[in-house]
């Protein structure tokens, strides 16, 4: 569902940079800066010196921002050194709904940074739903079924399509993928020609580490097949029947219906605000209070990203 700038509550504070000693004013800042991201769930930067992935490694060590390791590789990304990384890979005609980052695993980043070197011809605004709003504007039903029995994702890996197994958990064999699934919580089936199906239950909600806040913390509707695209969901379900490569459901794995996915969609737009990218341009968000999506865009932004301060979801309960 199309982001409208019908919130404003998730409108993040600007904080100008200055053009001399950028850096040497953020390390004077940063505590500020972090206090913000805390209360309002993310600041926007404007006018820093990031023009290589290597400024991004220094703001963020200037943010005290520790480095976090994915166990689960979803979406391709470009990888640069120490950490940051292009945004996922994402057609530029179609809009990337809200979301939290590693929402499905063991542990988690806290904190996400998005630095524009440059900025799309047209459109590509980052759009940012407020957690915190977003619980609150589900209906009571919906909210406390996920509340109380958290969150399924079903992914099924197959050898002639998508990414492998080996590839996504960066394991090169198979009893070092079950050591994995057993430190990190996922069950499985082997499928036939080499398929493998995973499960895993995780949270839907979970208490802010720091503000002691309740947050919708999940990707159940941006993982779910009700997301699709009804052509792309009409090719794959010919091809795989029940067995879609993505799929969620309640925690006790019952499923969503296409009107509950629309309801929680329909909630990130009403709590989400747009924020247009200029070049020197870095959001700090807290990736617990905060969601982010993207519209579309034309031209050849260029992004850098970064995830890090992780903390274990078993704690914020």
């Amino acid at each position: 569902m199309p982001i409208r700038d019908r919130g404003v509550t998730m409108m993040p504070p600007t904080i100008l940079s200055p053009e001399e000693s950028a850096f040497d004013w953020l390390l004077d800042a940063a505590d500020h800066i972090r206090g913000t991201v805390r209360t309002r769930g993310a600041a926007l930067l404007r006018g820093l010196p990031i023009r290589e992935p290597a400024d991004l490694t220094i703001v963020r060590k200037i943010l005290g921002v520790e480095p976090y390791r994915a166990t689960e590789l979803f979406g391709q990304r470009t990888v640069y050194s120490d950490g940051v990384a292009s945004p996922i890979e994402w057609p530029a005609h179609r809009e990337l709904c809200p979301y939290q980052e590693e929402t499905f695993s063991a542990v988690v980043p806290s904190i996400a940074l998005t630095a524009c070197v440059r900025p799309p011809e047209a459109g590509g605004e980052t759009c940012l739903a407020d957690s915190r709003e977003l619980l609150r504007h589900l209906p009571d039903e919906l909210a406390r079924r996920f509340q109380e029995l958290g969150w399924t994702l079903t992914r099924v890996f197959r050898e002639e399509f998508g990414m492998k197994w080996s590839e996504a958990f960066g394991v090169d064999s198979f009893d070092a993928l079950l050591e994995l699934f057993a430190q990190i919580g996922i069950d499985h089936d082997r499928l036939s020609k080499g398929g493998l199906r995973t499960v895993r239950r995780r949270r839907a909600t979970v208490v802010h580490p720091k503000t002691g806040e309740e947050c919708w913390f999940n990707q159940a509707a941006f993982f779910n097949s009700a997301s699709l695209e009804p052509r792309d969901l009409t090719v794959l379900r010919r091809a795989f029947g029940p067995d879609l490569p993505m799929e969620t459901g309640y925690g006790d794995g019952s499923p969503l219906t296409e009107d509950e996915v629309s309801a929680i969609q329909d909630a990130y737009a009403k709590t989400a605000a747009a924020v247009r990218w200029q070049a020197g341009d870095l959001i700090v968000a807290d990736n617990i209070l905060t969601a982010q999506g993207r519209r579309p865009y034309q031209g050849n932004p260029l992004f850098f990203t970064y995830l890090g301060d992780p903390v274990p979801l078993s704690v914020l309960s």
